[in-house]
């Protein structure tokens, strides 16, 4: 198990759950981004993080939902997922032309 990063609880769940849609490409950080969340839900789940729209937008969900992963055949088992199928289907036909797609 790595180390995990020093801010408290209090700062980084509220960062993490700020920026986290806005990060693009952290294939090469997934191992140390994975261990970091398991440390950190096991301390404090970043439930008790989110602001009250994104609680109860939360709380709005189905027991089960339907979510969707678009990139390349080597990324698959990479940590981004969405819940919206057109922004996966961008990602599988090369988001912003980061690399060429083989259909």
């Amino acid at each position: 198990m790595t180390e995990s990063c020093s801010e408290h609880d209090e700062i980084f769940w509220p960062v993490f759950l700020q920026y986290w849609s806005m990060c693009d490409d952290t294939w090469l950080w997934r191992s140390i981004l994975l261990e970091e969340l398991k440390v950190r839900t096991s301390r404090a789940p970043a439930i008790l993080y989110l602001d009250d729209g994104d609680r109860a937008f939360y709380d709005s969900l189905p027991d089960v939902i339907r979510v969707y992963r678009g990139c390349s055949r080597p990324r698959v088992r990479g940590l981004a997922w969405t819940t919206n199928r057109e922004v996966a289907v961008g990602f599988a036909l090369g988001h912003r032309r980061l690399w060429t797609p083989t259909l």
